[in-house]
């Protein structure tokens, strides 16, 4: 079981994923919410069979990944 500490690390570590998903799409032009952001993601890491995948360190492949999400939804 998380400690109180763990699961606030956790939280903010989601809270600034879905922020550089959203600052990602920015990037290219494409406005994504939070809902969104966390949908997309979400469902990519369940396809790779985690619960929630470390984003990649290029943005490149992130916006592939933000775009291939948004055509599938």
């Amino acid at each position: 079981m998380l400690t109180f500490i763990e699961q606030q690390e956790m939280i903010a570590q989601l809270m600034r994923d879905i922020q550089r998903l959203q600052a990602c799409a920015n990037s290219t032009g494409q406005q994504l919410s939070a809902d969104e952001a966390l949908r997309i993601w979400n469902r990519h890491s369940q396809q790779k069979g985690a619960c929630w995948l470390q984003l990649p360190p290029s943005d490149e492949l992130l916006a592939r990944v933000l775009e291939q999400g948004r055509c599938h939804p």
